[in-house]
């Protein structure tokens, strides 16, 4: 059986920093894309990888409180999560 990837996002009020992670991550080139509700992009970033992990300190300092959506995209996979700035 496939081990699927996984995109894990923690956001820590103390640091007001989203600690984004992923595990199994398919794919040398990316895209992150941070989005509020309304579908407002808040942040972006691409770049080279190096599989199988990918992960990102995104600094929130200043967003509004409220629910994020993360995207990130290979050139193989797409993944989502979203994660809660308090």
């Amino acid at each position: 059986t496939e081990v699927s990837t996984a995109l894990y996002v923690y956001y820590s009020s103390q640091w007001q920093t989203a600690f984004i992670n992923v595990d199994r991550l398919k794919g040398i080139t990316y895209r992150l894309g941070v989005y509020d509700l309304m579908g407002k992009e808040i942040f972006s970033e691409s770049g080279k990888i190096t599989p199988p992990y990918y992960t990102k300190n995104l600094n929130c300092t200043g967003w509004a409180k409220g629910m994020y959506v993360v995207n990130l995209a290979t050139e193989k996979e797409k993944l989502t999560k979203k994660f809660v700035v308090e």
